[in-house]
């Protein structure tokens, strides 16, 4: 799963914890986000550690030289695009796409690390403020009226740049990890690619 998709799970999780609170006249605190945050860190490192004993088999399989890769963050990439060999997009072939691939997740997991930080601000500090609203049976959070660095956050927050990250990193991925089950899972590599774009632990376990 790409760093948006992880932080679209500690979003909806923190979205519906502090609705509940707020349902009970509470207002969440640090110590509940850190405990949100730690959660999804814990799946987070489930995951890669199971991507990672799978890469790291195919790579002792394949004589790969740089199999520790596999369990470094972000290094990854440049092992997936050793293991799937030539990798060809509309009949081009595409080149230092695992490095690619490392740079967009660098940039993206800086961008949401600052995301989930204005998250963390506004919910302790104006969470006691914070109102609802329901459309087409969906709760959206109404902030109040903010001013100076509260209005930084809630602004960078609300930026919405996470789209197009993640349409971006979305593409790349699917790319790279295509690449990687045409070699070793020719037929099904499409439908293996697409799936594990959605479902968060079916990469790690297809891969292992």
């Amino acid at each position: 799963m790409t760093s948006p998709g992880w932080f679209s799970v500690f979003d909806w999780l923190v979205g519906n914890f502090a609705l509940n609170l707020y349902k009970q006249k509470q207002q969440m605190n640090k110590y509940q986000i850190l405990a949100i945050f730690a959660i999804v860190g814990a799946l987070w490192l489930i995951t890669f550690i199971l991507q990672g004993i799978g890469l790291y088999k195919m790579a002792k399989k394949t004589g790969a030289k740089r199999k520790y890769l596999a369990f470094v963050p972000f290094a990854y990439t440049l092992l997936v695009e050793e293991l799937a060999g030539e990798i060809s997009f509309f009949g081009r072939r595409v080149k230092h796409l695992g490095l690619w691939a490392m740079i967009l997740e660098i940039v993206s997991v800086t961008y949401h690390a600052f995301v989930v930080w204005s998250m963390a601000v506004l919910y302790v500090k104006n969470g006691a403020s914070l109102q609802y609203v329901s459309y087409n049976g969906i709760v959206y959070p109404v902030w109040p009226q903010l001013s100076g660095a509260d209005l930084y956050w809630r602004e960078f927050y609300q930026l919405g740049i996470e789209a197009l990250i993640a349409l971006v990193e979305s593409i790349i991925f699917l790319m790279l990890y295509m690449g990687l089950y045409k070699r070793y899972a020719y037929n099904n590599a499409k439908m293996l690619s697409v799936i594990g774009l959605f479902i968060p632990y079916f990469k790690p376990i297809v891969v292992l």
